[in-house]
């Protein structure tokens, strides 16, 4: 329970303390994957090869189809709108959550390989 904690606080999964992006605003776009080699606290390796992250993307789908679903379940039986007016409200939602679906799904993945792998 404590690694699903750690992941949504964006801290390290093994101590819990070392923040896993170097600047904690999302929206500095430049920054927005900047993450440091190894933990400050506990110097664990957060980027064991090139390419580690990449299975954060099946994250990032499945929390954005996840957000896109609650989203439609509360929206259509209150207002029976039309397509284009959902489709909009959630492209417009995707857009600018995407930053925090980006570090939330690297932060998830992370958490799930230490996990897995029991480092």
């Amino acid at each position: 329970m404590s690694l699903i904690i750690n992941a949504l606080k964006l801290k390290c999964p093994r101590c819990g303390i070392g923040n896993l992006f170097k600047n904690p605003n999302p929206y500095h776009l430049k920054t927005l994957f900047d993450m440091p080699r190894y933990c400050d606290h506990c110097k664990f390796d957060l980027e064991n090869e090139p390419g580690y992250y990449f299975g954060a993307m099946y994250v990032s789908y499945g929390l954005t189809v996840g957000m896109i679903i609650v989203n439609e379940l509360w929206m259509f039986p209150l207002w029976h709108w039309s397509l284009f007016p959902q489709l909009s409200i959630n492209s417009l939602m995707i857009i600018f959550l995407s930053p925090l679906i980006i570090r939330y799904s690297r932060s998830l993945y992370l958490a799930l390989l230490f996990r897995i792998l029991k480092k």
